[in-house]
């Protein structure tokens, strides 16, 4: 499986620089992560779902967006906004 990678650099004011990658799958364009699922629940399909969202849960048990921000905002926990 081909793979993209980019890196987010952050460079913080008082001169700390953190980077986030992020792996994509190259053929399907979804986000390739180190977990299997997430540990919380608001990522769930099913939990608050898109009136418009076409996808099942028996081939999504996880919203692939909210999965993603999950993987980002734990990443980024101890920051200050």
């Amino acid at each position: 499986m081909a793979e993209i990678k980019i890196t987010y650099r952050f460079h913080f004011s008082e001169g700390r620089t953190r980077e986030h990658d992020v792996v994509l799958d190259a053929d399907t364009g979804r986000q390739i992560a180190g977990a299997a699922r997430s540990p919380y629940a608001w990522t769930d399909l099913e939990y608050k779902k898109c009136r418009h969202c076409p996808l099942k849960k028996d081939d999504h048990p996880e919203c692939p967006v909210a999965f993603n921000l999950a993987i980002v905002a734990n990443a980024f926990k101890t920051e200050t906004s």
